[in-house]
């Protein structure tokens, strides 16, 4: 496949889901890795309108269109470089049909409120402490909205008893359930990095307009002690299994 001259430099084709799912990717620009192949095995959708925010080269949304091949998935980002290259993924996996990406910003979306049945989000993360000297980078931090206000922003596109869906750190688990007001049955997924060691990230689920219980579950672990990824995580990032609550 030619690529568009506006794509950027450096770009490298990354495998996923055991080489099944062929990525364009960047160094230039954010790389998606395990967080989002982890977020895609996270909702079960039969039905209903998917928005992926911030879908970057939009593995998250490519992914759940492999798994679920009757559903729509829309996606939206603020940078066009990661925009092209989700359009170039598509096409390249044969899910252009299913899956639509357009250049945005979530703070003034395309979109009016309560459209969606399911909103996933995978947000950036960024330590302020490790500045980059890459300008791309640089640029991408500037556009960063903090968590409570992305998650209001993502939660105003769900329709009342539609889900949202997210991947954040642990340590901000504290902001992202205030900013889940309206919602319930807030389900919390950590993922621990080793045994006996704290969870770095965790998968988050809420419904809109329902006053379900929330509940939190056991996780997974992620790696075993050499570094090699365990048994259930190989499962997901590997042979696409859903995470089962």
């Amino acid at each position: 496949m030619a690529l568009s001259k506006d794509l950027p430099p450096s770009i490298s084709t990354d495998l996923f889901l055991n080489g099944k799912l062929k990525v364009y990717q960047s160094k230039e620009w954010f790389k998606s890795g395990s967080d989002a192949v982890f977020l895609s095995a996270f909702p079960h959708i039969s039905t209903g309108s998917v928005l992926e925010v911030g879908c970057g080269t939009g593995v998250v949304s490519l992914c759940l269109a492999r798994q679920f091949p009757n559903i729509k998935i829309e996606g939206i980002d603020i940078q066009k470089e990661l925009v092209m290259l989700a359009q170039e993924n598509a096409k390249k996996n044969n899910l252009a049909s299913q899956c639509k990406f357009t250049l945005g910003d979530i703070s003034s979306p395309p979109y009016e409120k309560q459209t969606f049945d399911h909103v996933v989000t995978n947000p950036p993360y960024f330590n302020n402490s490790s500045p980059s000297s890459n300008r791309n980078i640089v640029l991408a931090k500037n556009h960063v909205i903090p968590s409570k206000n992305w998650i209001h922003l993502c939660t105003n596109l769900v329709k009342p008893r539609g889900f949202i869906y997210c991947i954040y750190p642990t340590a901000q688990i504290e902001v992202i359930i205030q900013s889940l007001n309206g919602f319930g049955g807030v389900t919390l997924f950590p993922l621990w990095p080793k045994e006996n060691t704290p969870s770095k990230r965790v998968l988050i689920k809420a419904q809109k307009s329902v006053t379900k219980p929330s509940a939190i579950h056991k996780g997974m672990v992620v790696h075993n002690e050499d570094g090699t990824y365990t048994k259930d995580a190989e499962s997901i990032l590997r042979e696409g299994k859903r995470i089962i609550l």
